[in-house]
């Protein structure tokens, strides 16, 4: 619980730094890269559902990372595309031995951002996932249940 409150203060405390700069932008005809670093938070559908079902630990942030390259069609339009790894996991302690869950993608979105103020953006954007995937990590020599609740 401590962490997951620390990571939300430093969410808060990167959104207040971010707000408090110019907007990152390209001029009209320019083109600039950038890195993305940040925490995700995800809503898991069916994967959550069945592992909160069995009792274990839901998927519900993770890290991300990638690049984006921005092309400013005029002084307040930009276009953005972003490659993006999602790293999510979830951990369940309370099972011997320890349960981890983890939901890995790709994500590569096209986003539009048009500049409201010298310091603030407006921006929608899309696109697909391009790889998915979950895995789980556990010594499978020993059971993460009761024998009598074991299918």
């Amino acid at each position: 619980m401590l962490a997951r409150n620390l990571q939300v203060q430093l969410i808060v405390i990167a959104c207040v730094l971010l707000a408090s700069v110019g907007t990152a932008r390209a001029e009209k005809g320019q083109w600039s890269i950038g890195g993305v670093f940040g925490v995700g938070f995800y809503s898991g559908g069916s994967l959550n559902d069945s592992l909160k079902a069995i009792g274990f630990q839901k998927v519900s942030e993770g890290w991300e990372y990638g690049g984006s390259v921005r092309y400013g069609v005029s002084p307040k339009l930009s276009l953005d595309l972003e490659g993006l790894s999602i790293n999510g996991k979830g951990t369940t302690n309370s099972v011997t031995p320890k349960f981890q869950a983890e939901v890995n993608g790709i994500a590569v979105p096209l986003s539009l951002y048009y500049g409201l103020s010298p310091t603030l953006s407006l921006f929608a954007g899309a696109g697909p996932m391009l790889k998915s995937s979950w895995s789980s990590d556990h010594e499978p020599s020993q059971p993460l249940w009761p024998a009598s609740t074991a299918r």
